[in-house]
């Protein structure tokens, strides 16, 4: 027998997985803070996943899952959040010209 730790939000569905697989989780429902750090923490865990793979749409699926979960809790709307995407766009571009800071000599 080992434990296995993992500390971290996973999808609801998750501990019946592990149970029908013969296994015991031990799990909780977290509280209004905990749920919004780990839904945060769960966006960067995704977004490292997203690297990982090489871009991987399953991965990009769970990225989307964890930023509109953190969205529900902060009470924000993807129209919200597309209003200030596009205002920042205009003020300081995108990203479609794949421009690579490399580096900036300041005139001190």
């Amino acid at each position: 027998m080992a434990e296995i730790f993992h500390n971290k939000l996973v999808r609801d569905n998750i501990p019946a997985i592990i149970t029908e697989n013969g296994d015991t989780p031990i799990w909780h429902v977290a509280t209004d803070p905990e749920r919004l750090q780990a839904t945060l923490e769960k966006i960067v865990e995704e977004a490292k996943e997203v690297l990982e793979s090489g871009g991987s749409a399953d991965e990009f699926a769970d990225l989307l899952e964890a930023y509109k979960e953190a969205l529900i809790q902060l009470e924000y709307t993807d129209e919200m959040i597309e209003k200030i995407r596009v205002e920042k766009a205009k003020k300081r571009g995108g990203l479609s010209l794949g421009i690579i800071l490399d580096k900036v000599v300041t005139n001190d």
